[in-house]
């Protein structure tokens, strides 16, 4: 008998990490888990190769809040990239959907669980690429350095929260197939600029050394209080938890209720 009570939060999510992990056949599972075995090498060496090369640093560099800072909001449109692709396939693969939504179960819960689901979906890769280097740094006298995992999970959370929001008024007022062309588009679009900005050095240099100088500086308040949180400031970290937090919440009550007004 199962230790979760059903219809719980927990129980919900429990229930979509079973969807998720039936996902495919199992040769196919077999094989992201191998790929995921063999890549877990790259962040162990490479993680604790650079952790004990900043070892002696200070614990808020001054010099990297600028590149923290917007690093952070770059994961934040990454993740609503791949969140709203999940989200969409929630909503157009409604049958499991619809059969938990008929049951006596608030419809904000079974969008919370859902959400969860995503919200590990996303942050999973960037956790596997830079817990190593957390892990070690902290041990190593950069305990403040743990607010960087709860920072990517925080990401995880507001760009699933943006994803339900913005994906769910696609599908509502678009229809699946439309919506989910505008999410690919736009997903198009954002990855070509990356790819375009990540050129900038050769094409552009001065403008790629004129951001590289103001990246190095480090931003005014508030704009700097990402790269304090990822640095394990207290109060920076509270905020963003409780905007997290707050942004979850309203996500999940607002796509339950655009779903059935739809």
């Amino acid at each position: 008998m199962s230790v979760l009570a059903a219809g719980s939060t927990a129980w919900l999510v429990a229930h979509e990490m079973r969807l998720m992990w039936r996902d495919g056949s199992k040769a196919g599972r077999a094989v992201r888990i191998g790929a995921l075995l063999f890549l877990l090498l790259v962040p162990i060496v490479g993680g604790v190769g650079l952790a004990f090369t900043l070892r002696d640093a200070a614990d808020v560099p001054a010099g990297a809040l600028g590149y923290a800072a917007a690093g952070w909001w770059g994961l934040v449109v990454l993740m609503l990239s791949g969140a709203s692709l999940h989200v969409l396939r929630v909503f157009h693969d409604r049958g499991d959907l619809d059969l938990l939504l008929a049951a006596p179960v608030p419809p904000a819960r079974v969008l919370a669980a859902k959400s969860v689901a995503v919200q590990l979906t996303v942050a999973l890769p960037m956790l596997v690429v830079s817990t190593p280097f957390v892990i070690v740094s902290a041990l190593l006298g950069h305990p403040g350095w743990l607010g960087g995992t709860a920072m990517v999970v925080i990401a995880a959370v507001i760009a699933t929260a943006g994803a339900f929001l913005g994906a769910g008024a696609l599908f509502r007022h678009f229809g699946s197939r439309r919506a989910r062309m505008i999410v690919q588009i736009a997903g198009g679009v954002f990855g070509v600029t990356v790819g375009v900005g990540g050129q900038a050095a050769n094409f552009a240099p001065e403008t790629f050394a004129a951001v590289t100088r103001w990246l190095s500086a480090a931003p005014p308040p508030p704009f700097d209080a990402p790269a304090l949180a990822v640095f394990g400031a207290p109060l920076p970290l509270l905020a963003f938890v409780a905007l997290a937090g707050v942004a979850a919440s309203l996500s999940a009550r607002l796509a339950a209720d655009q779903l059935q007004a739809g």
